[in-house]
């Protein structure tokens, strides 16, 4: 049976062999079409997209793990499947459509007889009924196959399309090759090689300032401008589109500058921009502007250190761009950046003002020792060079130390003093910084200052007062001498002291009974004030009356409240005014007081007869006249006009009284004037008389010549 099966098994094994020739030829032919697609796919996206390096790397890979799965599924798979012997009998069985059975059923026991393991030699004799059976059964298969022709169930017609089919792909591939050798070289090198080199064609088109990524920096906010340089062929026209991530896209053609570059003006950037320029057989890839801002402050941090003799503690202030300083103070200046910075100075105008130390790369820190005045900025520079073109100015106004201010007030003096006058001054000095020292003197005439001691001064006090009692006569001032007292104050400023000087007083020495005169001459001037305020006085009692009159009707006219209200505030005036006249007397009964030469009857009479009742007048009757006037239209009624007019006849009564006091005392000071007059005429007299009787003994005794002397004249 083994000799019977095996012709049958040995022609099922050419059969089994042209059918994997077969799954070779149209798996090849299936994975070369596949091939050829995936070059032309992936030559087209490299030649129309310009990819980069990561890009043609990531599509060689997809197109690697696409070949070797289409390998493995059309290819591999069919090649590794099992034909066992059983399958090609049912396959050839096709042939013999009546005994198919008998075939599949000889192909299985001519399986089963194959020789025996030693150990089963001795299984049975081949001659069992069984065997012999089987060995008929593979015999009858033989005869009923030897006149089939096993290859009749392939299909050889296929086979041939598929290989023709890969001859084509591979001719195609290679008449490619030959007819475009550089597109072919360059697919070939930049997919396969991963070189870095660019696709044959007459223009290139190349973006100016793009990095490796095809990406620039631009900053946000500035117009962007686009170009290109021009390799080869200048296209006739070129045009970019651009688009943005929020949705944004345009066209723009570009202009061509020289010949061998294009520009196009895209407006101020606001966000991140993408394009691609055409033109000419040149569709360049994509590249990308980035839009980020300039440098720029975010925060800035100032400390003013005050100089040390001020004794102020610093001061720090947190976005300010205006610093006000004492001079000699120090400013430390921290700034921070929104983004890191590569070069930073700080300028003053067009000059660098100081050192800038950067903390980090967007943390900026300068200090400024004794600043001048002026406007201060940040110069920088980020690490894509662009420079803040709006910069934050720093105005700097460093006020001088002033000198201190001194006053001097003489509270009892006026410009006139006798010698041996006490005169009260007020000094008062003040220093924001502090006080060194405060000098007061006097000086008669030309001759040297005389230093007046200060007490109660201690340096760095800013403010001082004290009181100074002065006199003429620590200078042996003597009437018709001049007397300048000088206040002067000195701060603490270490670079130069600062001097301050007060209005100097000046004094006029005079004798008393010179003082006197003109005391009595300021006492004149006030009683004719007064005399002319008796006659407002009486004009003010007048309209009173007249308006009155009026009231008195019971019919009282428009506008007689507002003309009320006018008579009572000229009224109110009267009363400042004597007020005034008041201080005026006191403060010429200060000054009697001052020079020594009040006396008692002085110092009653200006207090009792004139200041008293002055005050009284001005403090309380006119103002109760003024309160009445106003009242009065409310209240109406001939009761109430009497009561007004009668307080006005008072007034009138009282000021009559004091001006006659004025003028009693005026009187009695001219009485008293003409006699000093005479007893001054009288000494004279006999000062002269004496000197002529000692003139006349002198020559009768012979010791001169008698000298001719005019009579003295008449008392």
């Amino acid at each position: 049976m083994r000799e019977a099966g095996g012709s049958l098994s040995a022609r099922l094994a050419r059969l089994r062999a042209w059918i994997r020739l077969h799954l070779l030829v149209d798996g090849l032919a299936a994975l070369a079409a596949a091939s050829l697609v995936l070059a032309v796919v992936q030559f087209s996206l490299d030649r129309w997209l310009r990819l980069s390096l990561d890009q043609r790397a990531t599509l060689a890979l997809a197109v690697t793990t696409a070949w070797l799965w289409l390998g493995y599924r059309w290819l591999l798979t069919p090649l590794l499947t099992p034909l066992p012997d059983a399958t090609l009998a049912r396959t050839v069985g096709r042939l013999l459509p009546r005994q198919r059975e008998l075939l599949a059923a000889a192909v299985q026991l001519a399986n089963r007889g194959r020789p025996p393991q030693p150990s089963q030699a001795s299984a049975g004799p081949a001659n069992e009924p069984g065997n012999v059976l089987a060995q008929a059964v593979v015999a009858e298969a033989e005869v009923a196959a030897r006149s089939l022709r096993f290859h009749d169930v392939l299909h050889h017609g296929r086979v041939r399309r598929r290989a023709s089919g890969l001859a084509g792909v591979a001719l195609a591939a290679t008449m490619a090759c030959l007819v475009w050798p550089d597109p072919a070289s360059t697919w070939w090198r930049r997919n396969w090689l991963m070189h870095e080199i660019a696709w044959p064609q007459q223009t290139r088109l190349h973006p100016v300032g793009f990095d490796q990524h095809d990406t620039r920096r631009a900053p946000l906010g500035s117009p962007l401008r686009i170009e290109a340089d021009i390799e080869g062929r200048t296209p006739g026209a070129a045009v970019l589109t651009w688009w943005t991530a929020s949705g944004r896209r345009g066209r723009g053609e570009m202009a061509v500058i020289g010949g061998r570059r294009l520009m196009v003006e895209l407006g101020p950037l606001a966000e991140d921009v993408s394009f691609r320029i055409s033109g000419g057989d040149e569709r360049t890839r994509v590249f990308r502007v980035i839009a980020a801002p300039r440098p720029g402050l975010t925060r800035t941090l100032a400390r003013i250190t005050p100089p040390a003799y001020t004794g102020l503690e610093a001061q720090t202030i947190e976005q300010q761009t205006v610093f006000e300083m004492l001079a000699g103070s120090e400013l430390e200046l921290e700034a921070w950046m929104n983004k890191p910075v590569s070069h930073a100075r700080f300028m003053r105008g067009d000059q660098p003002a100081a050192d800038v130390t950067r903390t980090a790369a967007d943390h900026l820190a300068v200090r400024l020792i004794s600043p001048g005045s002026g406007t201060y900025w940040f110069a920088v520079v980020d690490y894509d060079g662009w420079e803040d073109e709006r910069p934050v100015r720093f105005t700097l106004k460093v006020n001088p130390d002033e000198p201190p201010t001194v006053r001097l007030r003489a509270t009892d003096a006026s410009g006139v003093v006798t010698p041996a006058a006490r005169c009260n001054v007020v000094l008062e000095a003040r220093d924001d910084y502090g006080l060194s020292t405060v000098n007061v003197s006097m000086q008669k005439n030309d001759e040297p200052p005389v230093q007046i001691p200060v007490s109660g001064m201690r340096p760095g006090t800013r403010e001082f007062g004290a009181d100074v009692t002065l006199t003429p006569a620590r200078l042996r001032a003597a009437p018709g001498d001049r007397v300048r007292v000088v206040a002067h104050a000195i701060d603490q400023e270490p670079a130069g002291p600062n001097e301050g000087h007060a209005e100097p007083l000046e004094w006029a020495v005079v004798s008393p009974e010179e003082f006197l005169a003109a005391m009595a001459q300021r006492e004149a001037e006030l009683r004719r004030e007064f005399e002319r305020l008796v006659g407002a006085q009486r004009s003010l009692r007048d309209a009173l009356l007249r308006e009155s009159g009026t009231l008195a009707t019971g019919r009282p006219p428009s506008g007689l409240a507002q003309r009320l209200s006018s008579l009572a505030r000229r009224q109110e005036g009267h009363a400042g005014r004597v007020s005034q006249l008041s201080n005026q007397f006191g403060r010429i009964l200060a000054e009697l007081r001052t020079n020594q030469v009040l006396r008692r009857a002085d110092e009653i009479r200006i207090r009792d007869r004139v200041m008293g009742p002055l005050e009284r007048l001005g403090g309380e009757r006119m103002r109760q006249a003024a309160a009445q006037m106003s009242l009065l239209g409310a209240e109406g009624g001939a009761e109430a006009v009497m009561e007004a007019d009668g307080l006005q006849q008072e007034i009138l009564a009282e000021m009559r009284q004091i001006l006659a006091n004025m003028l009693e005392w005026e009187g009695f000071r001219e009485a008293v004037a003409l006699l000093q007059e005479i007893i001054g005429q009288q000494e004279s007299v006999r000062s002269e008389t004496l000197s002529a009787l000692e003139g006349e003994l002198n020559a009768i005794l012979g010791l001169e010549e008698p000298a001719e002397s005019e009579p003295p004249p008449p008392p």
